[in-house]
């Protein structure tokens, strides 16, 4: 589910099944899931109930890459988690939680969350 939205209370996040948009309290969700501390699980969509996760990421980004979508939405996502290991809200095994309370570095690209961020809506490629 992309974000399309972020502030410091909510995400707008768009459901790439049935492309329903829901707004979800970023207090919320916790970082970790079972054995990655890397994701994000979204609560189900309220229309098709499919479940989906984000991953924050560590890879570099190009220079000239750093303007799309796709930079913006991983941004989002790693600012996300880190807000939520800094307010402790952990997900996951004690291996997990213990992994997140651990870490000394963090992922790349980390923004500010402001009080709403709009995104541009992400091109959802129908499959099949």
């Amino acid at each position: 589910m992309p974000i399309t939205k972020y502030g410091n209370k909510k995400l707008t996040i768009c459901c790439t099944m049935c492309k329903s948009e829901q707004r979800v309290p970023i207090d919320d969700l916790k970082a970790g899931d079972r054995n990655n501390p890397n994701l994000i699980r979204l609560p189900l969509c309220p229309n098709c109930k499919a479940q989906e996760l984000l991953n924050r990421v560590w890879d570099e980004v190009k220079e000239g890459h750093r303007n799309g979508w796709s930079f913006k939405h991983r941004s989002a996502v790693n600012s996300v988690h880190a807000y939520l290991v800094e307010k402790g809200n952990l997900d996951g095994t004690d291996s997990t939680v213990a992994v997140l309370k651990a870490e000394d570095t963090k992922p790349p690209y980390l923004v500010k969350l402001k009080p709403l961020t709009i995104l541009d809506k992400p091109r959802i490629v129908e499959s099949g």
